[in-house]
């Protein structure tokens, strides 16, 4: 089974891979656009120094985007290796 994640869970450094888009209308278009694609890799770069919004990189471009409309994106964190 998997779990998935909001995209502000992660940390500066730490990638995912979008799984979907919760909101509908103008907010999603708005994701879609900017690259917010299902299986589309993203990485936060940045966190401001009050801890909102936080920067993430998509596609090549860093944007930044608001811990409450960033909740309604969830990703998927890849596995850790195990260590021995």
């Amino acid at each position: 089974m998997n779990t998935f994640f909001c995209l502000c869970s992660l940390v500066p450094g730490e990638k995912a891979r979008v799984v979907d888009i919760l909101p509908c209308g103008d907010i999603r278009r708005r994701f879609l656009d900017i690259g917010f694609i299902k299986g589309t890799e993203v990485e936060c770069v940045a966190r401001s120094i009050f801890g909102d919004p936080s920067a993430y990189r998509v596609r090549g471009t860093t944007v930044a985007i608001r811990d409450n409309d960033c909740r309604s994106i969830l990703v998927d964190k890849p596995k850790k290796a195990n260590s021995l």
